[in-house]
Formats: C-alpha cells, structure tokens, sequence
C-alpha cells in the first residue's frame, strides 16, 4: 500500500443538506488520510475522528440561479481560497465538489502549485442551468459561462469522480478526460439509520417524490402525473419531501387535489427521513440530470420501489423489474403508467429485497472505504 495522502476537503458553504455529503466524505477518507482538513468559507482545520461538524450557511435553495447569485458566489470563493491556501503546506491532495464553475480559482491556484486535485461530480451544472432558465439573453449567456467552466474545471484537476461509466454519456466532454475518470465515488448507506421496514406489498398505495424542487429534478412532471394516477385510482396518496424554487408549484398542485390526497412535507432532516420512507411504497426520481441520488440509495434501503429515469448512474444500479422500475421518458402519462404498472405486479417484495441485498455488498461503508483507498492510490 502506498503512503497515505495529507487530505483537504474544501466545501464552501455546509448547510444542513450539504452537510450529509460532507460527513459522508468525512467518513470514508479518515481512514485512508494520514491527515485530513476541512476548508470553508469560515476557516481551516483539522478534521479527527468524532469531529463535529458544524453548517455555515443559510444559503437558501428557493431562488433561482441568477448572474447576481452568481457574483455572491465568487466573494464566497475568495474567502475560501484565503483559508486554502492556510493549508496548502500541510496537505498535497485536495478534494473539491463539483458545483456550477466556481471551483475553478481554487483548482487553478493548486495546479501552479503543483497539488493533487480530485473533482466530486454529481449531476451535470451545465445543464442544471439550462433547465432552470428561459432562454432570455442573460440565461443563455449564464448557461454558456457555466458549460465553458465545466470543461476547464475537467482541465485542471488530476481525477475526476463518477459514479459509474454510464455517465459519460451524460455529462458533455467527459468522456475525453480519459484516465481522469474514476468511476466510483464510494457512497454508502448507514443501515442502521435506514432500516427496511415492512414489504412494500403490504403498504398503501403511497407514492413519494424526495429531492429538490426544481426543473432539473423532473418534478413538474411528477406533479402533474399526480392528477392522472388520482383519476385512475382514488385510493393513491402523495408524499412530497423537499425544497427548491418550484415550492410555489409544488403547493399549488397539493392543494389543487382533494384534502389529505397529497402531503407537502418539505425539507426533512435526514435522521426523519427512514420514517417517511418507510411508509412509501413507490419513490419517483424523475430527473433530467443525476450522478447517483442518495435519495434513491436510501429509498431502497427502507424497501421503497425506486421508479427512476436513465440518468447518470441510476442505470447501474436499477434494473428494471430487477431492483426496482426505470421510466421510458419522464412525461406525466410515463409516470402514472409505470406506478399502476408497479401496483400490479405481485413480485415487488422480492424485488425491494433484491435492492437491499445489492446495497449491502456494493455501498456499505467498508466498500466506501475501499473505493477511495483505490482513488487515493492511483494519484
């Protein structure tokens, strides 16, 4: 085994969302680190075993993406290279999480000097973009900043972390990284925390959307697809966890069905999570763009059905009629379709069980472990 890397995790800004993958890093790289740092917006330090990790932000995932919320996110990067290059003497590999562009001034600075980069990618921010714009001038040209930024970031680091090769095909100019690419991210869910919780045959017919509430997500077809299914079947309810720009959206489909058909949940915090999905019978993804949800990881460790799009790496994880059920397109009429398709078949048991049995061999914590052990080693 090679010498263990001095790690720096740089995460801007930590709210309570962003936290869950921070501590998810945190986890898998203390025992693959001789040491590990943490930079933020806020600070430097050192990151040990039982460290508490605090959020720092009340950045709020309602509004829109904008030039001007553009601009705020420099000033925040200025502060966060500040506090980088605090620890640019006591670390030689530093782990950035993909975001629209703005970790492009921190990954040039430790190129010149002459630091390892490995760049986190999650669904692709170009198209995030797209899909939340209205193609006006200033949407285009945010659009076209942020595409000519993902490539440059692909550019400058030296690896770059997907998690399966199915998103090649997904994300725009990756495919010609080459032996950048490492397709294992090393996610994992605590099972202990996501417990199964009864067969899914013997729950009502709830079905549930858990994610953000914006364009990208799909989720303006989920809500439509709410009318179709209550049409064919009264006894369907609907779970909506979340939050985003589209919140007006969501409240207006709720309260345009019967009282108590659909529930507007919001944010949930992620140790009340197993207690919703364990209820829920089908969890809808119907995203344009993915990496690979952890939404849909912990759905199916709580014996949920995941009916998903192709995107990202869901394929590699759902198969259809296998592990769970994957959406032709995401169009209202798809949707609906698929939940009665998924409400006639006799076998969803075992399929929710071949889900957790999947779970257990390729993203417990130990393969995590593992997985980054092998990105750390091939730098």
């Amino acid at each position: 085994m090679k010498k263990k890397h001095k790690v720096c995790i740089i995460f801007p800004q930590i709210n309570e969302i962003s936290k869950l993958f921070l501590e998810t890093y945190v986890n898998v790289l203390l025992p693959n680190s001789e040491n590990l740092f943490l930079v933020t917006k806020s600070g430097a330090i050192e990151i040990q075993h039982g460290s508490k990790i605090e959020t720092n932000s009340s950045w709020k995932t309602d509004k829109p993406v904008t030039l001007g919320r553009s601009f705020l996110l420099f000033g925040i990067e200025l502060r966060t290279i500040i506090n980088m290059l605090r620890t640019t003497s006591r670390c030689d590999c530093f782990i950035i999480n993909q975001t629209r562009g703005s970790e492009l001034f921190p990954q040039f600075i430790l190129k010149l000097l002459g630091k390892k980069v490995i760049l986190i990618t999650g669904g692709t921010p170009s198209l995030c973009v797209r899909m939340a714009s209205n193609r006006s001038f200033k949407d285009n040209l945010l659009f076209a900043i942020t595409f000519i930024l993902e490539q440059i970031n692909y550019l400058l680091v030296d690896r770059i972390v997907i998690s399966s090769e199915l998103e090649l095909l997904d994300k725009p100019g990756l495919s010609r990284q080459g032996r950048k690419v490492f397709a294992h991210k090393g996610q994992y869910i605590d099972r202990e925390l996501f417990s199964s919780g009864v067969e899914p045959s013997k729950r009502s017919k709830s079905i549930g959307y858990l994610g953000r509430f914006a364009k990208e997500k799909g989720i303006e077809n989920f809500l439509k697809s709410m009318n179709i299914l209550y049409a064919i079947d009264s006894e369907v309810r609907f779970m909506i966890m979340g939050d985003g720009p589209l919140m007006p959206m969501v409240k207006e489909a709720v309260e345009g069905l019967p009282t108590g058909v659909a529930t507007l949940v919001g944010f949930v915090l992620r140790n009340d999570l197993p207690n919703y999905l364990q209820g829920i019978r089908v969890v809808v993804i119907p995203s344009y763009t993915e990496g690979l949800p952890n939404a849909m990881l912990e759905a199916m460790a709580c014996r949920a059905i995941v009916l998903a799009t192709p995107v990202g790496a869901i394929p590699s994880v759902i198969i259809d009629g296998g592990t769970g059920f994957i959406l032709a397109d995401n169009s209202p009429s798809c949707i609906a379709n698929n939940i009665i398709r998924i409400f006639n078949r006799s076998d969803v048991d075992a399929i929710s069980q071949n889900a957790i049995d999947l779970l257990s061999t390729e993203f417990s914590m130990q393969s995590a472990i593992n997985k980054f052990q092998k990105l750390l080693e091939s730098l």
